[in-house]
């Protein structure tokens, strides 16, 4: 039998990536609230939290429906999420992008 699960983290010296949460939402929002951070992504300007509660339901949902998506990269040293990165598979075309976002700092 195979085993289907998917992990649960990924851990390098520096970071740990590991499945967003609903927890994430504020230190996510403060990240992506960054015009700089966002400058390149999606409409190219910084999202309200709505927007990134919105994202952030759109990412747990991914993972249930394709079993893969965004990470959550926490910067271990002071366990604190500065970014995300992954796959996310584009509904209608057949094709996966990989996407990141670090904040500024990073």
């Amino acid at each position: 039998m195979v085993d289907t699960r998917r992990p649960v983290e990924i851990e390098t010296a520096r970071l740990r990536l590991r499945e967003f949460t609903l927890a994430d939402l504020h230190d996510l929002s403060a990240i992506r609230a960054d015009p700089d951070v966002m400058r390149y992504l999606g409409s190219g300007s910084a999202d309200s939290i709505g927007q990134v509660e919105s994202g952030l339901n759109r990412i747990l949902a991914h993972w249930e429906q394709h079993s893969f998506g965004r990470w959550a990269v926490i910067y271990k040293e002071v366990d604190k999420l500065i970014g995300w990165c992954g796959l996310s598979y584009l509904e209608g075309t057949g094709e996966v992008e990989i996407g990141y976002g670090m904040a500024k700092p990073y």
